[in-house]
């Protein structure tokens, strides 16, 4: 997997700007230990999205864990979803659509490239943390 939630919550620590999120997170709940679905936030909030087949990049494959992302996805409180079926698609499309000001972009996760999932699963674990 590309994505590696430790390095991640390191990261955080080490960034001056981000490290009172991994601080207060680990105040109310402990220690951060493990993978992601170690994580209280994820046993018991993001697991009551029971994920849903839907299409992927075919090169990305087997890169990420694409339950999690539709779970980080559907349980956001900065963005908003869409599972679709498409014509001619196998599986439905997920559609994520993020608001910045006054602008709104829309994409389909099975459009996306590999950077721009690993900055999705970043955004959104940092939501989590930040609840």
């Amino acid at each position: 997997m590309l994505f590696d939630f430790q390095a991640f919550i390191e990261e955080l620590r080490e960034k001056p700007e981000k490290k009172q999120i991994v601080e207060k997170y680990e105040t109310v709940f402990g220690p951060i230990q493990g993978d992601i679905k170690d994580q209280i936030r994820y046993t018991e909030y993001l697991t009551k999205f029971e994920p849903l087949p839907y299409e992927t990049p075919e090169e990305l494959k087997n890169d990420f864990d694409w339950n999690l992302l539709q779970q980080l996805v559907i349980g956001s409180f900065s963005s908003d979803y869409e599972l679709k079926k498409e014509e001619g698609k196998a599986e439905k499309e997920l559609y994520i659509a993020v608001k910045s000001g006054d602008q709104s972009v829309v994409k389909t996760v099975s459009e996306l490239r590999s950077f721009q999932i690993l900055r999705l699963y970043e955004i959104y674990i940092e939501e989590q943390r930040t609840l």
